[in-house]
């Protein structure tokens, strides 16, 4: 990624400093209110990306005590900056692609090493479980999702992916995020991170997912649906 790229973390003390920083590199367009007031308020529990100048930033406070889930957003935020550079990739993936790709980079990169047991990957995924079905006027309930995984049903499977399938769409995190980032656990133990990578940059020649998934994976996503379902199952089981 050749572009100018800006990572910028603030604890709870660092006020002062970022007040200078927002000034320095011209930030005040990303920021909803002071940096002070954002740092100061809700246990400094934010992060914002953007492009102010034409230059991505992201900009977060990780405070003192935060879980280890805070440390995905970093590479997460980055993985959707390099699918914006490779020819705007989320305007024309489903958002299993684009937030289960960023979801799965999140996870490995920000906080794996600390996480060797899974203990919180696994309190994430179950969170995300939650709101499965809300926008049908279903209620809240955290164990639809992994009944519906655990049965290890290829149909189902199909089914669940297939609702969130039209480029640029919307979906719940559960949807988007949790099944996309199990995909994307899949893809990358199949077919290494090369792989990934050449199918980021594939949409520089075509607007095509699928088609380009085909060429990247040499396997159609209706088969990689199937094929994701024991795995799927086992995910299912372990969050019952």
């Amino acid at each position: 990624m050749s572009e100018k790229i800006r990572f910028i973390y603030v604890s709870e003390k660092d006020s002062d400093w970022a007040e200078k920083i927002v000034v320095s590199e011209q930030l005040s367009s990303m920021l909803y209110q002071s940096i002070t007031l954002m740092i100061t308020q809700n246990g400094c529990g934010f992060a914002l990306g953007g492009r102010p100048n034409g230059i991505y930033t992201n900009i977060q406070c990780l405070a003192t005590g935060q879980g280890l889930g805070n440390l995905q957003t970093g590479p997460h935020e980055y993985t959707h900056f390099f699918q914006y550079f490779n020819n705007s990739l989320p305007d024309y993936s489903p958002c299993w692609i684009t937030e289960g790709m960023a979801h799965f980079y999140g996870n490995a990169v920000g906080y794996s090493i600390q996480d060797p047991n899974g203990k919180e990957r696994l309190s994430m995924f179950v969170g995300q479980t939650y709101n499965y079905d809300r926008d049908k006027g279903n209620s809240q309930n955290s164990r639809t999702l992994p009944k519906i995984m655990a049965e290890g049903s290829a149909e189902k499977i199909t089914a669940l992916f297939t609702a969130i399938e039209k480029p640029g769409g919307g979906g719940s995190p559960s949807s988007c995020y949790l099944l996309g980032g199990l995909a994307f656990e899949v893809l990358t133990a199949s077919y290494g991170q090369e792989k990934i990578a050449a199918f980021m940059t594939s949409f520089k020649g075509s607007k095509d997912w699928k088609a380009n998934f085909l060429s990247t994976f040499g396997i159609e996503v209706s088969t990689f649906y199937q094929k994701l379902t024991p795995y799927l199952a086992y995910w299912g089981s372990k969050m019952l």
